[in-house]
C-alpha cells in the first residue's frame, strides 16, 4: 500500500468519526443552503477542515481540491475530496453517504478511498492494483446480458440532470433493464459496481470530487468508464458510465444521444 493510501485511510476513518457525531442528531441551525441550492451541514464543514489540514500537513508538496473549499496552489499531485458525499442523505438520517478521498497525478486518478461510516464499509483502490472492501478483494460483475442488467440511475437534483435521467430511464426500460433510482451517492454507487452488487452506474452530471475516488476503486476492480457518448472519461467533464467491459458498448448505444 502506498504511503498516500495509508494516510488517506487513516484520515477517512477519523473523518467518519466526526461525521457520525452529527448523524441523526443534526439541528436546524446545523444546516444551510449553498448558492447552487445544495445542502451544507456543520458536519461537511468540520470534516472538510479536518481532512484538508491532515493532508496538507502530511503532504505539503501536494494540493487539495475539495467540494467545500478552494484549491490554493498548483501541483502535479492533487487530493480530490468530498467530505460528505450525499449530504442530503446524511441530513435525512439515511446511512447511504460517504467520505470520498482521491489522489491524482497530472489529472489521472491513482488512489481512491471511500469510507461509509454508518455502513462500516471501507473501500480502497490503487492504480495498477486491486480493489478491496474491508480488506477483502472485490470485483465487478461479469454479466453481459443487457436485459438482465441492474443499473444505478438516480433521479438527480439539477433540472438538466432530472430531464436527461428521465429520458435515459425510459430508454433503459424499453430494454427491460432494472433500475435503482434511490441512491444519490456517486461514490458509493461506483463502489456498488466495483463489488458486483450492480452492473453499472450512469449519471449525467457527476462532479470530479463525487467520483474521483470511486473511479480508481472501480478500475482496480476490473471496471471501465466513459462519457455518456462513449468517449474516454475525463474526471472534470460531466457524465459517466461505469460498468464492466462486456456491457460498456451496449449501454453507450442507449445513452450516446442523451
Amino acid at each position: 500500500m502506498r504511503q498516500e493510501t495509508e494516510k488517506m485511510v487513516e484520515i477517512a476513518k477519523e473523518a467518519g468519526k466526526i461525521a457520525m457525531k452529527y448523524f441523526n442528531v443534526l439541528k436546524e441551525h446545523h444546516i444551510s443552503t449553498k448558492d447552487d441550492g445544495s445542502i451544507l451541514t456543520i458536519a461537511d464543514t468540520e470534516v472538510d477542515a479536518y481532512i484538508r489540514k491532515e493532508l496538507e500537513d502530511a503532504f505539503p508538496d501536494h494540493s487539495v481540491l475539495s467540494e467545500e473549499s478552494e484549491n490554493t496552489k498548483t501541483t502535479e499531485g492533487v487530493f480530490i475530496i468530498d467530505p460528505i458525499d450525499a449530504t442530503r442523505n446524511f441530513s435525512a438520517g439515511n446511512p447511504y453517504f460517504a467520505i470520498s478521498l482521491g489522489f491524482m497525478v497530472n489529472n489521472i486518478p491513482e488512489i481512491g478511498v471511500v469510507y461509509a461510516p454508518a455502513k462500516n464499509e471501507l473501500y480502497i483502490g490503487e492504480e495498477n492494483g486491486d480493489a478491496f472492501l474491508n480488506g477483502e478483494k472485490i470485483h465487478i460483475s461479469d454479466n453481459q446480458d443487457l436485459s438482465n442488467t441492474k443499473i444505478l440511475l438516480d433521479l438527480g437534483l439539477n433540472p438538466i440532470t432530472i430531464e436527461a435521467h428521465a429520458k435515459i430511464a425510459e430508454l433503459f426500460k424499453e430494454q427491460n433493464i432494472s433500475l435503482d433510482q434511490k441512491s444519490n451517492c456517486a461514490a458509493l454507487d461506483l463502489c456498488s459496481v466495483a463489488k458486483g452488487e450492480v452492473d453499472a452506474f450512469v449519471h449525467k452530471r457527476a462532479r470530479g470530487w463525487d467520483i474521483g475516488a470511486g473511479m480508481v476503486i472501480l478500475k482496480s476492480a476490473g471496471g471501465v468508464m466513459c462519457q455518456l457518448d462513449g468517449n474516454n472519461k475525463d474526471l472534470f467533464v460531466p457524465g459517466i458510465i461505469a460498468t464492466n467491459p462486456k456491457l460498456k458498448d451496449k449501454i453507450v448505444a442507449i445513452t450516446k444521444d442523451c
